[in-house]
């Protein structure tokens, strides 16, 4: 039986960023709570621990749609609404997304 939980973890304003988290994470929330940006991720408290790249823009930043295989986690707004930051998972780097594969597909 899996043991289910939603997890904070806490968010550093910079462009890239990586953070371990159990293994089939349910992003569920990006916010700003006490100045802090942060993510509320539904996970397996008991599974394997991988690395997953977080990438932060604010906007009018560039993004390379074409470099980075990204996914909306959420926009937030800070500072009263004078900062606006959004947060994406990057799925790019192939090598660290074996942890996509779901191991009851594996033969």
């Amino acid at each position: 039986m899996s043991k289910n939980v939603i997890y904070k973890y806490t968010l550093d304003l910079t462009d890239k960023q990586v953070i371990s988290l159990p293994r089939y994470p349910t992003f569920l929330k990006a916010d700003e709570q006490c100045g802090q940006l942060c993510l509320w991720v539904l996970v397996n408290s008991e599974a394997e621990l991988v690395p997953y790249t977080f990438r932060i823009y604010g906007t009018g930043h560039p993004i390379d749609v074409e470099e980075y295989e990204l996914e909306h986690i959420d926009t937030v707004l800070c500072s009263g609404g004078a900062l606006v930051w959004h947060v994406f998972v990057d799925y790019t780097d192939k090598e660290h997304c074996t942890f996509l594969l779901d191991p009851d597909d594996e033969e």
